[in-house]
């Protein structure tokens, strides 16, 4: 390959080291004079030219890092002559001859200058290249002609000779023609110091001396000098000219933010760049694709160039939406600086009229969905507007425009049976003349039932009188009318095939209190709904439907009261009050926030929801509440009986299996927790029952009433051994005792067969007995263990020395009870004679026996409350005890009970 025909991406120390090397490598082009020798102080021109037409040609330099510096170009395809960067340099061209000149107007010695051609449709270079002679220096002052500065950096000047004496000045001449000293450095004394806070200078007397004048604000187009004097020598000068680089700060585009440009119609960008030293190169972009064609117009403005480029172009439908804009740099390496981006809105029709077709049937029942779309291959620019019309309605609901296409969605009336719809499709741009309508769609309707009666918002009745409330519909066919309760969901009434319905009230009470939503369908389409009120008026009562506090609370002392009481009434209570009945049967009137109970009242519509509370009661706020409510129809009443807990009751059922040495099981079923939170302590001694003895091994959590607990010991145990199971509470406790004979291994081994031998024979005479008793004496007897169980209450001081008569001839269930006091006032549901189910106030009265068969209390806990906490379950039994004597054949103690 020849040096001179080199790719561009070689680098250009390379290219000219090749050259040097092969000269006869560019004989396609010339560049003369070679070598280019001026006397100091005169212009230079540098000819370039090819025997071939055509190409692109460019003359420039290579600094010291090997980076290109362009001092001109010729386009040959665009026959463009373009300045470079330097305004010392000036490039005439001859596209007639192909001829391109190059003015030096300061040369620098020993610059080469190259000027290199690039075939059309080619990548392949040609260059040539000449070294420019200064005559008459001896000194040099670098960089050469000119010293380039970007604004605002400071400019480092060297300055030196081939000799080590003389006095070298640094200076330069202002615009008076006066000499303005910068430095004055060597002479005999070898000084070094500047004469001016604008620079300072650097000496180094080696061989030879250089001085180097470092110009902290330097001055665009000022001559430096260089000057040495002295020595017995001629005066000597040398000299480089400032150029100050000012990059591009912004580029200014307009129109800067969006246009409207008509199809195929020609349109002027212009962008602008101002205040830049040298002028700026101006490039344009449609998005990221560069543009040509533009022109550019540059000038200057106190020694700043502004530069102007229109880019003139037509734009199609494709364009629409893409953005225009430019960019401007004028030193090499910097980032070009870009404008604003400018939006393409590219104006245009659609090209023909919208095309009508249905989706599905267009013969529907009323309430049904006629489905028609409109298309267009495109919508234009601006989009056009869609317009519906069906008989003699325009349409706006319904619509829905998506891409290029609109659809009616239209509700099937029977306004529209045997009507045409159309669509119009028109562009918002007059001058487009586009106003176009597609073909016509005949629809058939058949129409649904509607209800024509007026049904008032609200009926508003009293308690046991009668209400009516007719719903007339028309429609084909006959209609299915269903009149809904709402505030429960059920349907109270559905006719069949009927043009009319009546919802009859015979007899209203407060449970009708709420909205009925009547609905008529006949299969024709969506149902007919109508929705009214019913108020009744009614004097308050218990809502049975709800939670309430029971009747008889118990509590302990210190602890929370709090009585909820709900309510149906209507209209709203006038009058709440509550009334206590303490000691000595004092009663007096209860107030929110005042000794400490709080009363609060919420509800809405015809329920009513009142608390009674108190943080803490003591003795004397044990006693009778009662509630009075009273509206406008009549007044409530209710009584709540609240008395105080006591320790828990013995716990029952107390067995002890210790036949097994590897396995003691200990069980008992527990006892009333006397109205609060019980707990069970399992004691063991084997030095005797003394309670000194007894050593505490579990604490087991209470599972609930009447529930079966165990406990397994995890110690070792052999001979007499004694458990205690104590149930304990806040306010006391209560104990129960067994004992037995732990068997050892061997001797429980030894007496296996004998065991065995026993088992069997009891097993058969025990069905035996089983047989004999049922048929004989038909009644149910309990059978306990032959281990003979001792009971004792050891903080009360009372035994049951034969627990096995005791639980064996008296049933748990069979227990007798007494009441402490008569029963409060209690509002019970009754039937009328109508039908209705309402309260009536009964008082009722002591029992006339004093043993009554015990429940068990926990059946008053509903099945939720069972799954609750520990917690939870003891709070629910603690409020509903009563106070009750429990009698039994050892001896009689207080305990509370659960009421029924």
């Amino acid at each position: 390959m020849c040096a001179g025909m080199l790719s561009p991406s070689f680098g250009y120390g390379t290219l000219s080291l090749m050259c040097l090397i092969l000269p006869h490598c560019f004989g396609q082009i010339t560049l003369y004079p070679n070598p280019a020798t001026v006397i100091q102080g005169q212009t230079l021109k540098l000819t370039c030219q090819s025997a071939e037409s055509g190409g692109n040609y460019q003359f420039y330099s290579l600094d010291t890092s090997m980076e290109k510096m362009n001092y001109g170009t010729a386009i040959g395809s665009f026959k463009n002559c373009n300045l470079g960067q330097h305004p010392n340099f000036i490039i005439e061209c001859d596209f007639d001859n192909w001829i391109f000149n190059l003015t030096v107007s300061q040369p620098v010695h020993n610059q080469v200058i190259y000027c290199s051609r690039q075939r059309p449709s080619s990548s392949i270079l040609s260059v040539r290249n000449t070294t420019i002679r200064v005559q008459g220096q001896d000194i040099t002052l670098t960089p050469q002609n000119p010293a380039i500065v970007r604004k605002g950096q400071t400019l480092v000047l060297t300055c030196q000779s081939n000799q080590t004496s003389g006095l070298y000045t640094f200076f330069y001449i202002n615009s008076e023609g006066n000499t303005i000293l910068y430095a004055a450095v060597g002479g005999g004394f070898k000084s070094c110091s500047n004469n001016t806070n604008d620079a300072f200078t650097e000496c180094d007397f080696g061989t030879p001396w250089k001085f180097k004048l470092t110009l902290l604000n330097p001055v665009h187009d000022q001559v430096v000098y260089c000057r040495r004097s002295g020595g017995g020598q001629d005066l000597k000068n040398s000299s480089t000219t400032i150029f100050v680089q000012v990059p591009v700060s912004s580029v200014t585009l307009s129109p800067s933010s969006s246009v409207e440009v008509f199809e195929g119609t020609s349109f002027t960008f212009r962008c602008v760049s101002k205040a830049a030293r040298p002028p700026a190169n101006i490039t344009w972009y449609k998005d990221s694709v560069v543009v040509i064609g533009s022109s550019s117009i540059s000038s200057t403005n106190n020694l700043l160039y502004d530069v102007t480029s229109n880019l003139t172009s037509s734009f199609q439908r494709t364009d629409n939406g893409k953005r225009i804009f430019c960019t401007a740099v004028n030193i090499n390496g910097e980032t070009p600086i870009q404008s604003a981006r400018t939006e393409l809105s590219v104006i245009y029709a659609p090209p023909v009229a919208p095309q009508l077709t249905a989706d599905g049937f267009t013969s529907v029942d009323e309430g049904q969905s006629i489905t028609l779309r409109c298309t267009l291959s495109t919508l234009g620019n601006p989009h056009i507007t869609w317009n519906w019309v069906c008989g003699n309605d325009t349409l706006t609901t319904g619509v829905t425009n998506t891409g290029t296409q609109s659809v009616l969605t239209l509700t099937a009336n029977r306004k529209y049976n045997q009507r045409t719809c159309q669509c119009r499709a028109t562009s918002p741009r007059s001058s487009l003349s586009y106003n176009r309508t597609s073909a016509t769609q005949i629809n058939t309707v058949y129409y649904n039932n509607v209800i024509t009666s007026n049904l008032d918002k609200e009926y508003v009745t009293s308690e046991h009188e009668r209400l009516q409330i007719k719903c007339d519909v028309e429609g084909n066919p006959l209609s299915t009318i269903t009149w809904l309760f709402v505030e429960n969901d059920t349907v109270v009434k559905s006719d069949s095939n009927v043009d009319s319905s009546t919802l009859d009230i015979s007899s209203a009470n407060c449970l009708d209190y709420g909205s009925y939503k009547v609905t008529a369908e006949n299969g024709k389409g969506p149902a007919a709904v109508r929705t009214t009120n019913v108020v009744v008026r009614c004097k308050p009562r218990l809502h049975y439907s709800a939670s309430q506090t029971p009747n008889n609370l118990v509590i302990g002392s210190c602890d929370s009261l709090q009585i909820l009481v709900r309510l149906l009434l209507y209209p709203p209570a006038t009058l709440t009050q509550w009334t206590f009945i303490g000691k000595h049967n004092v009663s007096r009137v209860l107030h929110n926030n005042t000794d400490g109970y709080r009363i609060t009242v919420a509800g809405e519509e015809n329920e009513q929801n009142i608390t009674l509370h108190k943080n803490r009661v003591y003795a004397e706020d044990f006693g009778n509440y009662t509630l009075m409510v009273q509206n406008d129809v009549g007044t409530f009443y209710g009584s709540h009986q609240v008395d105080t807990a006591t320790p828990p009751l013995i716990p029952t059922n107390v067995t002890l299996d210790c036949g097994n040495p590897f396995s003691i099981k200990l069980s008992w079923i527990s006892n009333f927790n006397g109205g609060d939170s019980q707990t069970f302590k399992i004691s063991y001694s084997t030095v005797g029952n003394l309670s000194a003895s007894f050593k505490d091994v579990e604490y087991i959590r209470d599972n609930g009433y009447g529930r079966l607990h165990s406990y397994t010991p995890s110690i070792e145990l052999q001979g007499t051994v004694w458990f205690t199971v104590t149930a304990f509470n806040v306010l006391g406790k209560s104990t129960s005792d067994v004992l037995c004979t732990v068997t050892g291994i061997q001797e429980s081994v030894e007496n296996q067969i004998g065991v065995a031998v026993g088992s069997a024979v009891g097993i058969v005479t025990f069905i035996i007995i089983i047989l004999v008793l049922v048929i004989l004496l038909r009644r149910r007897y309990t059978f306990t263990c032959v281990i003979k169980l001792e009971r004792k209450n050891i903080d009360k001081g009372i035994n049951i020395t034969d627990l096995t008569k005791a639980e064996s001839s008296t049933p748990m269930p069979e227990h007798s009870v007494h009441l402490h006091g008569e029963r409060g006032v209690y509002e019970e549901l009754t039937e009328t004679e109508n039908g209705n189910q309402y309260e009536s106030l009964s008082t009722k009265d002591e029992q006339d026996s004093e043993r009554q068969t015990y429940e068990d209390p926990l059946l008053k806990i509903s099945e939720d409350k069972r799954q609750r906490s520990q917690g939870q379950i003891d709070f629910e039994i603690k409020r509903r005890y009563i106070i009750m004597d429990f009698r039994s054949e050892g001896g009689q103690d207080q305990h509370s009970i659960p009421s029924k």
